[in-house]
């Protein structure tokens, strides 16, 4: 019995070691194929977490998984089909708005905006701040005399093609996940003992609980920042095309609130009873709606990440892989947070158990 006890200790090292090295493997992973990986990890996590919901409806209702992996796939492909419809043509015509209205906002940043921080602020700039002729502005030369512009324009457009697609592979690759679920977990278990099955179970709850957490707390604050960015938009005559997309993009930090920002104020240039002042309202009152009284109440510390952290994780996620990388970084950095700390406990255990039988003398 003695025996057993000592070695408790030397197990529990091991398998930190293991487990250190199995998420390393997965880390360096999913650094050197990361767009590709991404949506199979969205899918097998979506498809983890639905899981108890999938069983109960299929010994219940005694449907087959087939059916359900069908019928949650198609609801989020029917959901992606329809906002492309909706969202694609919008944009596009808010970018060719945009593209008409860029001598309108060249000549007001030369003048008007240039004449009122020289009133109010005593400064000097001079009137001709951004040297383009904005009445004749030659796009076809612009391009020529801007290869390297163009070269990122089309690296970008590349880069967000790639996105779409991994996007649209999801769903599909959601219905094979769910439909083998129960496969793909038996066979993935073999490689672990029973004893690392026991060490690990507690670590994957802990993902789970917070990942839970931060999906339910995050689709809570979508909803109702979303209503309030229609509504005040609705009531301040804005566009409620941009609150959509304020709203819709809530997910990706700060992107919304810039986003519906720089977006808002191209949009006055074209609609001068929509004034700065209504988008200091609305995103003014966003912002500390979301970040003082939503986010903390519904989310809260669920993430239990110091913000510096989760800041830096979005920039190493953004920069590797790009608009995915931005979307994972919160739930990523809550996963390697739950396993960081888990095995931190799991070592002050075993240091305490290690001096314990030391202090009285391997009794």
């Amino acid at each position: 019995m003695i025996e057993q006890i000592r070695l408790a200790p030397i197990d529990l090292k091991n398998m930190v070691k293991r487990t250190l090295v199995i998420f390393s493997l997965f880390f360096i992973a999913l650094y050197l194929w990361g767009k590709v990986l991404s949506p199979f990890i969205i899918a097998f996590l979506t498809a983890y977490l639905i899981e108890p919901l999938v069983i109960k409806i299929h010994h219940k209702y005694k449907i087959k998984r087939t059916f359900i992996a069908f019928v949650v796939s198609a609801k989020i492909l029917i959901l992606l089909v329809l906002s492309f419809m909706f969202l694609v043509p919008n944009l596009f015509l808010e970018i060719n708005i945009i593209i008409h209205k860029i001598p309108n906002i060249i000549n007001y940043i030369n003048n008007d905006l240039i004449n009122y921080i020289n009133s109010n602020y005593h400064t000097n700039f001079a009137q001709d701040l951004i040297f383009i002729d904005s009445n004749n502005i030659n796009y076809k030369e612009f391009i020529k005399s801007h290869p390297h512009l163009i070269q990122t324009i089309t690296l970008n457009s590349v880069h967000v093609f790639e996105d779409i697609v991994f996007l649209f592979l999801y769903p599909i690759i959601l219905f094979f996940t769910i439909q083998n679920y129960e496969i793909l977990i038996a066979r993935f278990t073999r490689i672990f003992s029973i004893e690392q099955k026991a060490f690990l179970k507690p670590i994957v709850d802990d993902i789970v609980l917070a990942l839970s957490k931060y999906i339910r707390g995050q689709s809570i604050v979508l909803v109702i920042m979303s209503i309030y960015y229609v509504s005040i938009t609705l009531l301040l005559k804005g566009s409620i095309f941009i609150a959509l997309i304020s709203g819709a993009l809530l997910f990706i930090p700060w992107a919304g609130l810039l986003t519906g920002f720089l977006l808002s104020i191209i949009y006055s240039f074209n609609n001068p009873e929509f004034t700065m002042v209504s988008i200091l309202i609305i995103y003014g009152i966003g912002y500390i709606l979301e970040h003082w009284a939503v986010v903390p109440y519904f989310i809260g510390n669920s993430l239990g990440v110091h913000p510096i952290v989760i800041i830096l994780s979005i920039l190493i996620l953004a920069k590797s892989f790009g608009l995915i990388g931005v979307i994972l970084a919160l739930p990523l950095t809550a996963v390697f947070s739950v396993i960081a700390k888990n095995i931190y406990n799991k070592y002050v255990e075993y240091i305490a158990e290690k001096n314990f039988y030391k202090n009285n003398g391997g009794q």
